[in-house]
This record gives structure tokens, C-alpha cells and sequence, in this order.
């Protein structure tokens, strides 16, 4: 009984590390998929919300040198992208968005805002889970590099809420 339970415990361990370095390749994935959307963006919106995309693009990169760092020097392999279907989905409906919103309104800029929340706690949620493995595994390196990345994202999230706050006050609501 022993030994099956050794088998289990290795197959489990194996099986955790395969989640993790998926959940990794969909990061990467996203990263280096989002500069095109972010840019995309930054010409169909208001300057202020542009000049925030871009500082989105560059931290991107930063994102993509962190995660390739952890394949390459952490993990011992190469890094591979995978691509990522629910971050796929989020960037067709930011597609769609501007497709069908007036070109720089008020309007467009809170419906990017709001596309850009949605793909920025989508990031957050998945850091997170991958910052938990990475803590099962006592990866810290690992854990900081990502953690690291968690941090900006969730600073980026508060200032889309506070863009988007400074956006609203002028609408009129109509019941």
C-alpha cells in the first residue's frame, strides 16, 4: 500500500507541475499577444486613456522578460507559448468593441476601460493561482517573478478605475 501511495504522491506531483507550466505557456501567450491589442486601442481612444495603453504595451514586455526568465533560467526550459482561449475570447470582444462604438467618444473610452478591467482581473486571477503553485512547489524565485507582475497588474487595475471614475461624472443618467 505504501508504494501505490508513493506512485499517487509522484503522479500528483508531476501532474501539478504539467497545471503549472501550462498555466505559465497561457501567460506568455497573453503577454506577448496584448501589445498588438493594446495598441490597437490606443488609436480608436482619448489621449489620456492612450497614454495609459501605452505604458500597458511596455509593461507587457516586462511581463513577457519575467515569464521567459522563469522557462529559461528557472525551470530549465524553453519557454512555449500556448495559446490562451479565455484571454482569446477577451481580446475578439475588445476587437468587437471598437468595431462598434462612435471613434473616440467618452463612449468608446469607457467601453475600452471596461474590456481592459475584464482582461486586467483575468490576469490578476490567473497570477494568483500560479504564485499559490508556485508556493506548493516552495518555488520562491519563482513566486517573487510572479508576484512581481501580480503587483503591477493590480496597480494598472486602479488606475483604469480611477480613469474611468474621472470619464463618468459629466454623463447624465436617464431612468
Amino acid at each position: 500500500m505504501a508504494g501505490q501511495e508513493k506512485n499517487d504522491k509522484v503522479r500528483e506531483t508531476t501532474l501539478l507541475q504539467e497545471l503549472f507550466t501550462k498555466e505559465l505557456q497561457d501567460m506568455l501567450w497573453t503577454e506577448e499577444h496584448l501589445p498588438k491589442l493594446w495598441t490597437d486601442l490606443q488609436g480608436a481612444v482619448s489621449d489620456p486613456l492612450g497614454i495609459m495603453l501605452a505604458k500597458y504595451v511596455t509593461e507587457s514586455y516586462v511581463h513577457v522578460q519575467r515569464l521567459e526568465g522563469i522557462f529559461e533560467q528557472l525551470l530549465g526550459i524553453a519557454p512555449t507559448l500556448q495559446k490562451c482561449q479565455g484571454m482569446a475570447g477577451l481580446i475578439a470582444e475588445a476587437d468587437l468593441l471598437i468595431a462598434h462604438t462612435q471613434e473616440v467618444t467618452v463612449v468608446r473610452d469607457i467601453a475600452a476601460i471596461i474590456v481592459m478591467q475584464k482582461i486586467n482581473h483575468y490576469k490578476i486571477a490567473s497570477y494568483a493561482a500560479m504564485i499559490r503553485l508556485a508556493e506548493m512547489r516552495d518555488q520562491i524565485l519563482i513566486k517573487q517573478l510572479l508576484m512581481d507582475n501580480l503587483r503591477e497588474e493590480q496597480e494598472s487595475g486602479e488606475t483604469m478605475t480611477h480613469v474611468f471614475i474621472s470619464l463618468t461624472p459629466g454623463l447624465a443618467t436617464s431612468s
